[in-house]
């Protein structure tokens, strides 16, 4: 039995265009983080950053804030949201 791999990386990597494009283009399973100032089109068509998208009545799963564990400077909050986007098999 195959195991599953994916890709993890932070805002730099999530940022980077060709990366994400190579791996939705090849199926690769990942999670890269994002802006919230980062544009993106919906699946209605509709573009405008992660944050506005995230902030709609009724869209997705809205904003959820977790804890990514103690950090050296405190505790390392992360905000993230689950949307739907125009390319299949991409969400944010």
């Amino acid at each position: 039995m195959r195991g599953w791999i994916f890709v993890c990386g932070d805002e730099v990597y999530g940022s980077c265009t060709p990366l994400r494009e190579y791996l939705e283009d090849h199926d690769q399973a990942c999670v890269l983080r994002i802006s919230s100032s980062f544009r993106l089109t919906l699946a209605t068509g509709v573009t405008l950053t992660c944050g506005q998208a995230a902030a709609r009545p009724g869209r997705g799963r809205g904003w959820e804030i977790r804890s990514a564990g103690t950090g050296s400077n405190g505790e390392r909050w992360y905000a993230r949201a689950w949307l739907g986007t125009a390319r299949p098999g991409t969400i944010c």
